[in-house]
């Protein structure tokens, strides 16, 4: 085995026990009784793997034998960045600087979009209620939209010299000026625009709720889940 595809093993050997739920290789180690000397010479490539011992962690792991040896045969899932929180009066805080900055967590890509165009931020209380809950998730293009494709739409708006916030976009006076509707708050009229974007899609807190209980479920059947 050459030193090259060694590390490279070495790699996914560490991705696939941490996508296991094994947050260290002491974790790992510990609760299968290896021998920690041996693991960690196999993790970090300084050892090779015998391939009876490689299919051994990939059976314990439930990952592909293939993926360890080959890197085949598993998919990453697709992940989009949160960015922010949407708080009180609808304001997204905190917000990178968009679309640059790197999320706070990450979540499932919504179907039909392509995550690398899009960024997300997650409801937290009741300030849109009831058009959005505590714990959705509200998916918006990282790129700024054309003012006139935005009217009454819901959009994330960058205010000019003001905050970020989570609105229904209807026409202001002027061309450069627009209304933002809330859910449960008066209207905020003839307010000027720095940045504009669309909201592309929303994951309720229910969906997610169900997907996570599916995702344990999979994963307890799976064996990924253990009770000591």
């Amino acid at each position: 085995m050459t030193t090259a595809l060694q590390q490279q093993i070495a790699a996914r050997l560490k991705q696939a026990r941490l996508r296991a739920g094994f947050r260290t290789a002491s974790d790992f180690i510990r609760h299968f009784g290896l021998k920690e000397s041996v693991y960690n010479s196999h993790e970090s490539g300084r050892r090779g793997i015998p391939l009876d011992t490689l299919r051994r962690y990939a059976g314990v792991l439930k990952t592909p034998y293939s993926w360890l040896i080959l890197g085949e045969g598993y998919e990453e899932p697709m992940t989009v960045e949160v960015v922010g929180y949407v708080g009180a009066g609808a304001e997204i805080r905190p917000i990178d600087d968009h679309p640059l900055g790197a999320g706070i967590e990450t979540v499932e890509a919504p179907p039909n979009v392509e995550p690398s165009s899009v960024v997300a931020v997650r409801i937290r209380g009741d300030s849109m209620y009831p058009a959005y809950n505590d714990g959705d998730v509200i998916y918006y293009q990282k790129h700024a939209a054309e003012l006139q494709d935005c009217y009454n739409r819901d959009c994330v708006v960058k205010l000019l010299d003001g905050p970020t916030m989570v609105k229904r976009v209807e026409r202001g006076s002027g061309p450069d000026r627009v209304t933002l509707i809330s859910h449960n708050a008066p209207p905020i009229t003839d307010m000027r625009v720095e940045w504009i974007s669309r909201v592309e899609w929303v994951k309720k807190r229910s969906y997610r709720l169900r997907v996570e209980r599916m995702s344990l479920m999979a994963r307890y059947t799976q064996g990924l889940i253990y009770f000591c």
